[in-house]
């Protein structure tokens, strides 16, 4: 049994904040949700702003300075929207002069926005998708019905975009009832399906917990179905999925797992294959999968859900990175985010690095490994005054570089 998840540990687990910039309070910076993608040698913090009904986004370098915010109002009656960047497709432009060039894709230059809503019968839900020039100006044309869903409006939560690492094409998954399968494509940069969309593994329903996560490949998937299947185990656990910019998955792996879990699994790329971990009634656990020989390491429970008062009482875990021979986990508590550090057997380390706050009332953490391997985490939050302003939330939004050594 690993060390308790709650103990009152003196430390820093062997961490420390390398870089902290502080963002001024903004419609885009003051989002609760706001997400952190990597694009390319850099990041675009975006997210869907429901007061308003629009999607925002601006690029944030790796020091911290965010460039000009931007946004796109949304159709009437729009709920939730996915978002990302790609690059709008290469055209044939003269220089002045000279014979016609073909210019090449520029990452991150388009917005992608995809909602869902009803077909005119009102019995089939359509996902339409609309690209929008990254710098505000208008797009070339409106949205366009993309993918259709024969039993109705999905579940927000049985969908996820994000950008690619290359930041040309963006990666799109759902649910697809009807197949029972977790379906992949590549979105370009007009806002199309790169190919036919293509059956991530053959995991059965149901299925819980889709999420795009930091991996190997251009795009990485993850999700939790009642019914994997791997040479020698067949049960309930998790699947891990990496997939390219031309629609297709490269690789996907099958980790059987017993348990129900609370939360999406938390995943990180390791020179050696992935480790993941996850919540469930029990409390917090670790699984180290080695793609050398196959083999998943018998699942630790780090972090009991007894320390934390109980199954119900357990601070979500945000994200997972290595640092070479172990791992950091982030957990939100309700006052902080802190990051633990774990061997791989789920052994927890000293200390805990907290991450700044002014009052402690945060929004929640989005988390990538930072862009040199195995040192650390970039993590950005915003972070509340701890009261309301006449015109909304003031406060502002951290973004910090952790490393540990």
């Amino acid at each position: 049994m690993s060390a308790a998840g709650c103990e009152a540990d003196l430390g820093t687990a062997g961490c420390r904040i390398a870089h902290q910039t502080t963002l001024p309070g903004s419609p885009l910076t003051l989002l609760p949700n706001a997400r952190l993608d990597v694009v390319g040698a850099g990041y675009v913090l975006m997210g869907y702003d429901a007061p308003t009904n629009a999607v925002r986004w601006a690029t944030l370098s790796t020091s911290g300075t965010l460039g000009t915010e931007r946004a796109y109002p949304l159709p009437v009656g729009v709920q939730s929207a996915l978002f990302a960047v790609a690059a709008a497709p290469a055209a044939v432009q003269p220089p002045g002069g000279g014979d016609a060039v073909l210019t090449g894709p520029v990452a991150g230059d388009t917005v992608l926005i995809g909602y869902v809503g009803t077909d005119s019968t009102g019995t089939k839900g359509e996902l339409s998708m609309i690209a929008v020039p990254a710098d505000g100006s208008a797009p070339s044309g409106p949205a366009a019905v993309i993918y259709e869903f024969p039993d109705g409006v999905p579940p927000a939560s049985s969908l996820a975009m994000v950008s690619s690492l290359k930041g040309v094409h963006a990666g799109l998954a759902w649910v697809d009832d009807q197949m029972g399968r977790v379906m992949y494509t590549a979105i370009d940069g007009s806002g199309a399906m790169v190919g036919a969309p293509t059956p991530v593994s053959p995991a059965l329903p149901g299925f819980r917990g889709l999420a795009f996560t930091p991996g190997k490949d251009q795009v990485t998937l993850v999700y939790y179905s009642d019914d994997v299947n791997t040479n020698s185990l067949t049960g309930p656990g998790w699947i891990i999925a990496d997939g390219n910019e031309a629609g297709a998955i490269d690789s996907s792996i099958a980790l059987v797992f017993s348990g129900q879990p609370a939360t999406p699994a938390v995943v990180t790329a390791t020179a050696a294959g992935y480790a993941l971990a996850w919540q469930d009634s029990a409390g917090a656990w670790l699984g180290v999968y080695k793609s050398s020989n196959q083999t998943v390491s018998p699942p630790h429970l780090f972090a009991p859900s007894s320390e934390f008062g109980g199954a119900l009482l357990q601070p979500p875990l945000v994200a997972l990175t290595s640092l070479m021979t172990d791992f950091g986990v982030v957990f939100q508590q309700p006052r902080d985010a802190e990051l633990w550090r774990l061997d791989p057997t789920g052994n927890r380390r000293s200390g805990a690095l907290i991450f700044p706050s002014a009052a402690g009332s945060l929004g929640t953490v989005s988390a990538v490994p930072a862009l040199a391997p195995d040192t650390g985490l970039v993590v950005t939050y915003a972070d509340y005054a701890g009261g309301d302003a006449p015109s909304g939330p003031a406060g502002d939004r951290l973004f910090v570089n952790a490393t540990c050594y």
